[in-house]
C-alpha cells in the first residue's frame, strides 16, 4: 500500500488485511522518511478439538488411550494416543463436520481390559477460531467379575421384557457392538 503524508506531521494509521489482526500505530514522519514497514500478526483462523480420556470409577486421565478420529464428510483421519494427562489436542477441524472418535487402550494385563467408546463429535455452527473440548469416559472391566445391569424388568407371568428394560439392554448392545472380541454371559433371576 502507497500512501502520501505530509513531512514533519503525525499520522494515525489502522493497517489491516484479511486473515490478520489489525494494528492501530500513531506515527511521526520527518522528511526523509520514505516508508513504513509494518509487521501484522496472523489470525489462528482454525478450529482445535481436545480430547480428554477418563477412567469412567476414579475420572483419572488415562494415557497412552489410542484415539482414532474420521470425518463423516471428508477421508481426513487421525490415529494417535494420548498423552501424560490424557490429553489429544487435534487441529485443523472442520466447521459443520461430524467426527467419529474411537478411543481405546491395552492395560497390558489379561485379565483386565478398557471397553472401547465410540463417540460422535459434530461442528455444526461452530466457526474459527473456536476450542472445542471433549471428554471420554472409559469403563476398566476385570475378567470373571460380574457386572450388574439395572431396571430389566418384566411383567407378571410374562417372557418379554418392558420398554424400560429394552434402553438399558441396547447400553449392553452398544458396548458388545464396540468390543467385538467381548464374550459375556448374561443371567437373570425372577423373585
Amino acid at each position: 500500500m502507497e500512501y502520501v503524508v505530509t513531512p514533519d506531521s503525525r499520522c494515525t494509521l489502522k493497517i489491516g488485511k484479511a486473515g490478520y489482526k489489525a494494528k492501530i500505530l500513531s506515527v511521526n514522519f520527518k522528511k526523509e522518511d520514505k516508508e513504513l514497514v509494518v509487521e501484522l500478526e496472523k489470525l489462528n483462523l482454525e478450529i482445535k478439538l481436545e480430547i480428554l480420556v477418563l477412567n469412567k470409577a476414579t475420572n483419572e486421565p488415562i494415557s497412552g488411550a489410542q484415539i482414532l478420529m474420521t470425518s463423516n464428510n471428508s477421508s481426513d483421519k487421525i490415529d494417535a494416543f494420548t498423552d501424560a494427562e490424557g490429553k489429544l489436542i487435534v487441529s485443523g477441524i472442520k466447521s459443520n463436520s461430524t467426527y467419529s472418535i474411537t478411543a481405546d487402550k491395552e492395560t497390558g494385563d489379561q485379565n483386565k481390559r478398557y471397553l472401547t467408546v465410540k463417540k460422535d463429535v459434530s461442528t455444526a455452527g461452530v466457526v474459527a477460531p473456536s476450542y472445542l473440548k471433549e471428554v471420554i469416559y472409559m469403563d476398566l472391566l476385570e475378567k470373571n467379575v460380574a457386572i450388574k445391569i439395572e431396571n430389566i424388568y418384566y411383567d407378571l407371568d410374562k417372557a418379554e421384557i418392558r420398554p424400560s428394560a429394552a434402553a438399558e439392554l441396547d447400553k449392553l448392545i452398544a458396548i458388545l457392538e464396540d468390543n467385538p472380541t467381548m464374550e459375556i454371559e448374561l443371567s437373570s433371576h425372577g423373585l
